[in-house]
């Protein structure tokens, strides 16, 4: 009885020492789909019911996709992802919230593809705030929000999306590319804060470009919106580019456009 009561008692004292282990590990790919039901896998079959619950059991640098047409509820990305919408994912905002907050490391790459971003009846709702990562934004529908895109002192691009009837189509929040006095250009290269625009429409929307704190001066402002070799469709706004907070009463240089030759913004 000794012998046994010792084995038992350091059996126990080992399952103590060792460190507890997840059910789960998560995975490369996971999936969403309306008739799905939020789990720890989120497995082609086993789907989550919501974006949140998929992000959560998808590894850095892994892929949630979207089965079906649906809502599939605002979510906050905190590693390198990719959300695959497939064009038929459909996202609302909370009131005075984002649909999507990016808060990933400043090196990691996001990439948001086929989603649409509906603010209908939501006040002061965001598409996406992005507050730190690296966001690839492509193929997307920002409509009828108080914000539509907004970068804070990072970079964004953004490729053949549609931002349709918002209050402020994208804002940026921080100092982008400086004007060279020297030659009296934007000489595109590192900043802090950029949006790169390729092929995508504007339309009807009050404001289309906020530059927030640029700290700028009259003499050398900076340039945060910069069209990438295909130039946006713009129609039906009311202001193209305002500047607030530190730097509004600098030069409103308007977006830029870079060719693709050379060294690109940020």
């Amino acid at each position: 009885m000794i012998r046994v009561t010792f084995v038992v008692a350091a059996g126990l004292a080992l399952a103590v020492a060792l460190p507890a282990v997840s059910a789960h590990a998560q995975a490369a790919r996971t999936y969403v789909s309306v008739a799905g039901t939020d789990n720890a896998v989120c497995g082609i079959n086993s789907p989550c019911r919501h974006f949140q619950a998929a992000v959560t059991a998808t590894a850095a640098e892994g892929e949630v996709d979207a089965l079906d047409p649906g809502a599939y509820g605002s979510f906050t990305v905190s590693q390198a992802i990719t959300i695959e919408g497939e064009g038929w994912a459909y996202i609302t905002p909370p009131a005075n919230g984002a649909a999507i907050t990016i808060t990933a490391a400043s090196t990691d790459k996001v990439s948001i593809h086929g989603v649409s971003l509906n603010g209908t009846g939501v006040a002061g709702g965001t598409g996406i705030l992005l507050n730190s990562g690296l966001l690839i934004l492509q193929d997307s529908v920002f409509r009828l929000l108080a914000t539509g895109l907004n970068v804070m002192s990072t970079h964004a691009d953004v490729i053949n999306t549609a931002f349709i009837g918002n209050s402020v189509a994208i804002e940026t929040n921080g100092a982008g590319v400086v004007y060279n006095v020297n030659v009296g250009i934007y000489i595109p290269g590192p900043c802090t804060t950029v949006v790169r625009i390729n092929s995508s429409n504007f339309v009807d929307n009050t404001t289309v470009y906020n530059e927030n704190n640029p700290t700028a001066t009259s003499s050398n402002p900076t340039a945060t919106i910069w069209y990438y070799q295909v130039a946006p469709f713009t129609t039906g706004y009311t202001t193209l580019m305002t500047i607030t907070g530190t730097g509004a009463g600098g030069n409103n240089p308007g977006p830029q456009g870079y060719s693709g030759v050379g060294t690109p913004p940020g």
